[in-house]
C-alpha cells in the first residue's frame, strides 16, 4: 500500500492513550514542547531551548526565549488563534534553524498555545494543509553573531554547496574578496575548512542571501543592522 493512495485509503489511527501521544511527542521526537497563554506565561516546557534571559520574569517565555522572539511568537500565536489555523515559524535559536509550529487551542482556563519546537530539516521539507508558514524576523544566531551581515551572506552560499567563483558572481566581488570573507568567516568561528563551515550554515538554517537575516531582523544575540 502506498501512502496517500486514494485507491488505498489510510488505515483508521489506533485509540493511543492521552499520555502515550504526549510522552511520544515531548520526549521521543526530538522537539521542545511548550504550552503557554496568549499572555507569554508558560505552564509547560519539555526541556530549555536556550540560555535563560536573567532579566526576565520567571515562568514567562521572554525567560524562555528572550523578550524580542518571545514578541514575535505572541505576535504570530495571537492572529493564529483569530484565523483558528497553526503557523510555523522558521528561526533559529542559539544557531541551530528551527521550526516553531504554534497551535491555538481551546482549554478550560482560556485560548493556549501548544508550541512545538523541532529541527528545521524535520518540517521545512513541504508545506501542510492550512499551515502558514513564516520567515521569523528574531533569530538567535548563537556563535554566528560574530559575523557581519556579508560574512553570514557567504555563509549561507557556502552552505548551499557555492563555490567562491560561483558566490564572487553573484555578489558581483572579486575572487579574492569571497576568499577573503571565508577566511574572516573560519577564523571567527574557529573552523578551517570549507565542509565545516558549509555544516555550520546548514544546521543554523542559513540559505544564501534569502536566508540570511535581513533588515530589521536582528535577534538579541545578533548583528546591528548595517553592519558589513
Amino acid at each position: 500500500m502506498r501512502a496517500g493512495d486514494p485507491a488505498h485509503p489510510a488505515q483508521p489511527v489506533p485509540l493511543v492513550p492521552a499520555p502515550t501521544l504526549w510522552l511520544g511527542l515531548s520526549a521521543d521526537a526530538g522537539c521542545v514542547v511548550m504550552v503557554f497563554d496568549l499572555l507569554g506565561r508558560v505552564e509547560y516546557e519539555s526541556a530549555p531551548l536556550c540560555e535563560r534571559a536573567l532579566s526576565e520574569p520567571d515562568g514567562t517565555l521572554a525567560r524562555a526565549v528572550g523578550e524580542a522572539m518571545a514578541v514575535e511568537w505572541l505576535r504570530h500565536a495571537r492572529e493564529a488563534a483569530a484565523r483558528g489555523a497553526p503557523v510555523a515559524i522558521d528561526t533559529a535559536i542559539a544557531g541551530r534553524g528551527l521550526v516553531v509550529t504554534l497551535r491555538p487551542f481551546e482549554s478550560p482556563g482560556g485560548v493556549r498555545v501548544l508550541g512545538v519546537i523541532a529541527p528545521d530539516v524535520s518540517l521545512a521539507s513541504a508545506p501542510r494543509a492550512g499551515m502558514m508558514r513564516i520567515a521569523g524576523r528574531t533569530r538567535d544566531l548563537g556563535p554566528l553573531r560574530a559575523l557581519t551581515r556579508r560574512e553570514l551572506e557567504i555563509l549561507g552560499w557556502i552552505g548551499e554547496g557555492l563555490t567562491s567563483q560561483q558566490i564572487a558572481k553573484r555578489l558581483s566581488r572579486s575572487v579574492k574578496t569571497v576568499e577573503w570573507h571565508r577566511v574572516s568567516i573560519g577564523r571567527k568561528l574557529g573552523v578551517k575548512t570549507r565542509v565545516e563551515l558549509a555544516r555550520l550554515a546548514r544546521a543554523a538554517g542559513l540559505h544564501g542571501q534569502d536566508g540570511s537575516p535581513g533588515p530589521g531582523a536582528p535577534s538579541r544575540s545578533g548583528n546591528p543592522p548595517g553592519a558589513h
